[in-house]
């Protein structure tokens, strides 16, 4: 994957080493492109480009930040109900258990 900047090229890096070269050379417009638009670039081992293809639109991250989300305010609450209620219940919580139990049967 390589990334589109503000001069009409596309570059990324490997082993240190920045590749950088123009959408224009590759059969791209550079005005389809804002800075940070990626591209597919398809390279041998010696880096040396075989070709570049515009990048579909993916809504992978899209899905790793929902589920990251998801995931933020799922697991707090599973903790809460796995972990703490049952400590609570069992310890300092008996009075208002029992307090509870009393005030629901009258």
């Amino acid at each position: 994957m390589a990334r589109a900047d503000y001069d009409g090229n596309f570059y990324w890096t490997h082993d240190s080493k920045k590749y950088e070269y123009a959408l224009e050379d590759y059969g791209l417009s550079p005005e389809n492109y804002e800075f940070g638009d990626e591209v597919k670039v398809y390279v041998n081992d010696a880096q040396d480009i075989i070709k570049v293809t515009e990048e579909e639109d993916s809504n992978i991250r899209n899905i790793e930040v929902g589920v990251g989300g998801i995931g933020a305010i799922l697991v707090p609450v599973l903790l809460i109900l796995c972990v703490y209620m049952p400590i609570a219940y069992h310890t300092f919580g008996k009075p208002w258990i029992k307090f509870y139990r009393e005030f629901k049967n009258r």
